[in-house]
């Protein structure tokens, strides 16, 4: 027995004419397989209007915040990966691009010229800052020294607690856990 196009108008009904209805419900009563694919699909579609909403499983929340903090630190770990691949691409680049304009603007001797001058001007600046160490300590009393050298010592273990308090804050990803 043909079923077409009784099946199509079942799944999927167009506007039918008197006509088309009359048959169709002809149809029905004597196909038996076309009346079960009709209940079967009004059965269907009720389904898909009232959707039943799945409950989480016992423990989903706790399992879920859990989870968060992971997944936040690998988010973390990823961004900062990306920030150092970028800086230190940035950095090899700049240098390829410094050591091919160093090839192609100069010669090797020019090369050899600027070490030598490096090398000779930093003896020449250990020197002055030599002699300006010991005209220093000759004509500053030694209680200015010391109080010099102390303001030295605490800025630098100021800077250091700042520093370890900003590692301290980022290893924590900017919150203070109590």
């Amino acid at each position: 027995m043909s079923h077409q196009p009784y099946e199509t108008w079942i799944v999927d009904p167009p506007p039918l004419n008197s006509e088309q209805m009359h048959s169709l419900e002809a149809h029905l009563e004597g196909c038996a397989e076309c009346r079960g694919l009709r209940e079967r699909w009004a059965h269907v579609r009720v389904a898909l209007e009232r959707p039943d909403m799945a409950a989480p499983r016992p423990g989903f929340a706790r399992r879920w915040q859990a989870g968060l903090a992971e997944r936040r630190l690998r988010e973390q770990r990823r961004q900062a990966w990306k920030f150092f691949l970028a800086c230190s691409s940035a950095a090899a680049a700049l240098f390829v691009f410094l050591v091919a304009y160093l090839a192609v603007s100069t010669t090797p001797v020019e090369w050899v010229q600027a070490g030598v001058k490096a090398i000779s001007s930093s003896a020449g600046y250990l020197t002055t800052l030599r002699d300006v160490s010991s005209t220093w300590a000759q004509v500053v009393p030694p209680v200015l020294n010391l109080a010099f050298w102390f303001s030295m010592a605490v800025t630098v273990c100021l800077l250091v607690f700042v520093w370890v308090f900003a590692l301290w804050r980022t290893s924590l990803g900017g919150t203070i856990q109590r």
